[in-house]
């Protein structure tokens, strides 16, 4: 499980071209965007329904209006979450 100093990251493995009869993987390790892993964060934890939509827009840093608008929801609800 990842910590803090481990953060969770994708692993890509295309195939290249070698000589005849030769397998080849060229392997790329990148860190994954927050916005790709949200989902699977939330429900880690979970969070499910309204608060996880408020969080999945807190995690892509929308602020508390936009969100309040977004969800047609109180700005207080945003502040007791």
């Amino acid at each position: 499980m990842p910590g803090p100093s481990a953060p969770i990251g994708g692993l890509k493995g295309p195939a290249t071209p070698g000589r005849p009869g030769e397998r080849r993987i060229g392997i790329v390790i990148e860190p994954t965007p927050a916005a790709e892993i949200s989902l699977l964060l939330l429900s880690a934890y979970g969070l499910a329904g309204a608060l996880s939509r408020v969080v999945a827009l807190v995690i892509r840093g929308h602020s508390t209006r936009h969100i309040v608008e977004e969800l047609h929801i109180s700005v207080h609800t945003i502040g007791s979450t």
